[in-house]
């Protein structure tokens, strides 16, 4: 038997295990059963307690850290440690789950160190503007969208008042990394912290990480008791992808390949015996990322890495202000079929034929979602799969969503997504026009484009990607802010010296 065969049939024996136990006295069956569609989310009682003991963890990093450094940890050690699928969904409030936990626990123990509740809003006008409309959006949504979507037999009934409520909070959720980051992250110093956090959890990630390049995805399963996606998906070119507590591959390689960028920067600034240390983590993270098998974050870390590296600071300032627009602008210049899809479909067949293949999927998908987001393309279709595309016959399901700047665009239209993208791509513009800015700032604006650069292939948008952008949007404004050495007054708008 393979070492592939083993492990697929080591997952679905522990997962189908689960499921017939349920409660104490269960047995398992002697029949193993490799179901590749087969995922079960029936979580232990361990990932209960876990989730639901995470604010006891805030509170001993809040007491014994700064703010800033309590609110990284807070946010990215339950990103990392907390399990998948698991969590209580009650009615109109988002679910109590991994991403809703540790937000929350960041946010209460950040509101007594604020003087009133506005003080968490961006202090520089277009921020504040774009943030306001971000939480507003799904209101204007939702009352344009009153009347049913009927496919053949399948209806999808219109939207009421609650969903505004509903989609209003989980906006409300999204913005807090950016808004505590943004607020709490003001000078290098902090915002070196934030890179030197991505650099040391990357490490520390890359263990199970390997181990389960070896042994196949079974963490997750030993620890909360079930596995969190198709186990198909995590095998490609002959060996296992890892998935950890992550939910997907995807997520784990794009966090392998930020752990690289920072380490890789880290390197760069340091000297010394340190420069060595951090430029050893940066390899071992570039190797840890080539064994998970991510071909996107393969090609995020092959493009940004050498400009970190190497080049000058204005190279590094164009190439974060031609990505943070081209992100930015991304569905108009889908729309416009500006984008060389031909010719980054042909550089995936350079590295696999079936990649290529995955890839003319997503196109394909990408552009019937895209057509059906301009049917609405203002506020878009809102939530419950009503930006999907249906067979107008049979009332079947004919698309698949990937991308989340399609998600964003198809749900919210152009208002959501140019609110929801500025606030991502803020910083990375205010850099590149700017004529000078620290080494720290152009670093973490790297890793930034890589996440913005995977939100448009894949799904995903994360607390990380949040907190990143609004760290870097508080330290640019408070540099902004700073008096003039020369003439007294506030920092020209061209003019971002962070030392």
């Amino acid at each position: 038997m393979s070492r592939l065969d083993l492990g697929a049939r080591c997952v679905h024996t522990v997962c189908r295990f689960r499921i017939l136990d349920g409660h104490r006295g269960g047995t398992l069956l002697p029949s193993i059963v490799v179901d590749e569609g087969f995922r079960p989310e029936m979580p232990n009682a361990f990932a209960y307690l876990v989730l639901f003991s995470w604010p006891l963890v805030g509170l001993v990093l809040f007491r014994t850290l700064p703010t800033h450094k309590a609110i990284i940890w807070t946010i990215l050690g339950g990103y990392l440690l907390l399990p998948e699928r698991t969590g209580i969904d009650l009615p109109l409030l988002p679910a109590f789950e991994k991403t809703f936990i540790p937000l929350v626990t960041a946010l209460l123990f950040c509101l007594p160190k604020l003087g009133s509740i506005w003080e968490i809003l961006p202090r520089e006008r277009l921020p504040r503007v774009l943030a306001v409309v971000f939480l507003l959006s799904p209101f204007a949504t939702v009352f344009t969208n009153g009347d049913p979507q009927v496919f053949g037999p399948k209806v999808l009934p219109g939207l009421r008042p609650y969903d505004a409520f509903s989609f209003g909070l989980s906006h409300g959720m999204l913005l807090i990394p950016f808004l505590l980051t943004q607020r709490f992250i003001r000078t290098d110093v902090e915002l070196r912290d934030l890179l030197q956090a991505l650099a040391m959890a990357g490490l520390a990630y890359s263990l199970p990480a390997l181990f389960e390049v070896r042994m196949s995805p079974q963490l997750h399963i030993w620890i909360y008791g079930f596995f969190t996606h198709s186990f198909a998906q995590q095998i490609r070119f002959g060996g296992f992808r890892p998935v950890g507590s992550l939910g997907h591959c995807f997520v784990v390689g794009l966090f392998l390949a930020m752990g690289a960028l920072a380490t890789a920067a880290l390197s760069r600034w340091h000297r010394g015996a340190h420069r060595l240390g951090w430029a050893g983590g940066s390899l071992w993270l570039l190797a840890t990322r080539g064994l998970a098998k991510v071909v996107s974050a393969w090609a995020f870390v092959t493009l940004l890495a050498p400009i970190l590296l190497l080049g000058g600071r204005r190279l590094q300032r164009a190439v974060l202000l031609g990505l943070g627009l081209m992100v930015l602008l991304y569905p108009a210049l889908r729309g416009a079929d500006l984008i060389p899809t031909d010719r980054i479909e042909a550089a995936a067949a350079v590295v696999s034929e079936e990649r290529a293949a995955s890839l003319r999927f997503r196109l394909d998908n990408e552009d019937i979602l895209l057509a059906r987001a301009n049917e609405r393309s203002l506020l878009g279709w809102g939530g419950w799969g009503r930006n999907r595309v249906f067979d107008p016959q049979t009332g079947d399901d004919i698309s698949v969503t990937d991308g989340a700047w399609g998600i964003s665009a198809g749900q919210y239209g152009w208002v959501g997504y140019i609110a929801e993208y500025g606030l991502l791509v803020w910083p990375l513009i205010l850099i590149g026009l700017g004529r000078s800015a620290g080494f720290t700032v152009v670093a973490l604006g790297l890793v930034l484009a890589a996440n913005l650069l995977n939100l448009l292939p894949n799904a995903g948008l994360t607390p990380l990607t949040w907190a990143i952008a609004g760290g870097l949007t508080g330290c640019l404004a408070a540099v902004r802010a700073r008096p003039s050495p020369v003439s007294g007054g506030t920092m020209s708008r061209r003019r971002l010296a962070v030392q």
